[in-house]
């Protein structure tokens, strides 16, 4: 065998060694792309004995609710004409035979109201033997010899009052001692005055009402056209009256009648004078008893374990509003037995508590343990936690 033969035998059994070494030890690099790293987790911790609740509140808590009355609202105070007075084909006279006259009386319920006044007077037919006169309130506001056609009083408003007295007659016909001086005549009484436009907004209170606090009234005015003022009521009583672009009424139901259901709100203007109101809300603070429940179930091999230890219930308070005295657990078994747990000291802050449970506190099934406070207030409590452990 030539050297060439022997250098080339020995390679081959160089490579056939480490082939067959590289295979009985498993060292084999697989391509890049097929590398593959696994991690493994532990198995999270059994929570067969143990139910949690985070956080949650206990005690008589403060609510607050929001209404939307209305939106877009529109109150002004617009004039209207209103007829207080109106006859026809009335006849007065005056002369030798006598005097024939015309009285008779008007209301005008807000005469403080009235803006303007006339007495319009269409004679029919006279024969103009005397002056025809016209009285208000005892007090002559026309006196002429008036022809056919219209004759137009203007009133002085400051002088109406809510009875007024009106009175028609004509002047004698003196030396014509044939006839009398005679009008014939139709008038009405008009009167001009800006009437109270109001916007009633109903709206609706629950429940709320058996433990409400404090109602807020809110209303945002857009704009305003005049000098006069908004005038508020609610449930018939004044509560408002002003120029504010976005005022708060508070409004106690000690002193002022707050109804379940339906309560209203009337909006008015004085003379000359609009708002443009952009939305009108209404916010309920009231008080609502929170007692949450605790809800578990317990199985026979979980109820067997209290037979060697106890359970543990605990929680801690986070923060505690009010004049919270102090709090109970109620534990309701799955027959419907209840026991009342106390917890004793001052309760702080920040503070751990731990309550045991026997198995006489609890049973196989469902059970609850529900949380209260005793006092005018409400705690915060999160991490509670019932552990029934060996």
């Amino acid at each position: 065998m030539s050297d060439f033969e022997r250098v080339m035998a020995v390679a081959i059994l160089l490579l056939a060694g480490l082939f067959v070494i590289t295979f009985q030890e498993g060292f084999f690099i697989s391509p890049q792309e097929n590398q593959v790293t696994y991690i493994s987790y532990p198995s999270p911790p059994e929570t067969e004995n143990k139910s949690v609740i985070k956080i949650f509140e206990v005690g008589i808590n403060e609510k607050i609710k929001h209404i939307t009355i209305a939106e877009n609202v529109i109150i002004s105070f617009t004039a209207d004409e209103k007829i207080a007075l109106s006859e026809s084909n009335i006849t007065v006279k005056n002369g030798f035979g006598g005097r024939k006259a015309y009285e008779n009386t008007f209301y005008i319920f807000w005469p403080e109201m009235v803006e303007k006044a006339k007495i319009e007077i269409e004679v029919h037919d006279t024969n103009l033997y005397g002056n025809l006169l016209v009285f208000l309130n005892n007090e002559l506001i026309y006196e002429n010899l008036t022809r056919r056609g219209k004759v137009v009083i203007d009133l002085n408003v400051s002088k109406l009052k809510e009875r007024n007295e009106i009175m028609i007659f004509a002047t004698s016909s003196g030396w014509r001692l044939w006839a009398p001086t005679t009008y014939i005549l139709s008038f009405n009484v008009t009167l001009y005055f800006f009437d109270l436009k109001k916007k009633e907004l109903p709206f609706n209170i629950g429940d709320e009402i058996k433990t409400l606090r404090l109602l807020r009234l809110l209303w945002t005015v857009e704009k305003i056209e005049g000098e006069g003022n908004l005038i508020v009521k609610f449930n018939g009583k004044e509560i408002y009256r002003g120029r504010e672009k976005a005022p708060m009424i508070d409004l106690e139901p000690e002193k002022i009648e707050i109804k379940k259901g339906v309560n209203l709100l009337e909006f008015y203007t004085e003379k000359n004078t609009s708002f443009y109101i952009e939305k009108v809300n209404a916010v309920l603070f009231y008080r609502e008893k929170e007692s949450p429940v605790f809800t578990f179930n317990i199985s026979e091999d979980e109820y067997n374990m209290l037979l060697k230890k106890n359970a543990t219930l605990s929680f801690t308070i986070q923060k505690i509003y009010g004049d919270v005295i102090s709090i109970a657990l109620k534990v309701v078994k799955s027959d419907g037995k209840e026991k009342r747990i106390l917890i004793h000291g001052i309760i702080k802050e920040g503070e751990k508590y731990e309550i045991k449970l026997t198995k006489d506190d609890l049973s196989i099934g469902e059970n609850k343990i529900k949380f209260e406070t005793y006092g005018d207030g409400w705690i915060i409590i999160s991490d509670a936690e019932l552990e029934l452990g060996e």
